[in-house]
């Protein structure tokens, strides 16, 4: 947009100048339709967790919504907790993070058992269960296994998440070892 500005200021063209308008109004509208989508997310997000929050039964709640638990829904709730805590309002801080948690289960027990165990492997508390996992699930160590762990090493490198690129690259290793 900061472009299509300047060359907006610097064109004397008339032809050009209009074209370059006509950009920028498409520009500002399509900036306004991903606006009210993500406030209309963020609302149906905020619906879903307070439905969550007064149903009887918790874990039956989040089952029943499971199609919206999604990095909006996560983000909604993680800002939650945050706030909760910086309240000092300790009992819904813990209520808000049980069903963060339970959340985090639902979309694990959905996910495919390859990314389960990427998943499992990232979270390991130490090179032991990683190794652990892996011996366990020594039919899944392929060629395409290790080659998705660099693609995820690589993303997450990519992105600036070092520390999980290089937990990453180090179960990479040990799943090779153990081809």
């Amino acid at each position: 947009l900061l472009v299509l500005a300047e060359r907006l200021e610097k064109t004397t063209d008339p032809a050009l100048r209009e074209r370059l308008e006509e950009l920028r109004a498409l520009v500002l509208e399509l900036q306004d339709q991903q606006r009210q989508n993500a406030q209309s997310v963020m609302a149906e997000a905020q619906e879903v967790l307070q439905a969550i929050l007064e149903a009887p039964d918790t874990e039956e709640a989040l089952r029943q919504n499971a199609d919206m638990i999604d990095e909006s829904f996560l983000g909604l709730l993680a800002g939650n907790i945050d706030r909760a805590e910086k309240g000092g309002a300790t009992a819904a801080a813990n209520r808000l993070r049980q069903i963060y948690d339970g959340a985090l289960d639902i979309l694990q027990e959905r996910m495919p058992p390859e990314l389960r165990l990427v998943n499992q492997l990232v979270n390991a508390p130490d090179k032991g269960a990683v190794k652990k996992l892996l011996e366990e699930n020594r039919a899944v160590l392929n060629r395409d296994f290790i080659e998705s762990l660099r693609a995820l090493e690589d993303d997450f490198r990519g992105r600036g998440g070092v520390e999980v690129a290089d937990k990453l690259k180090s179960i990479r290793v040990q799943a090779q070892l153990m081809m």
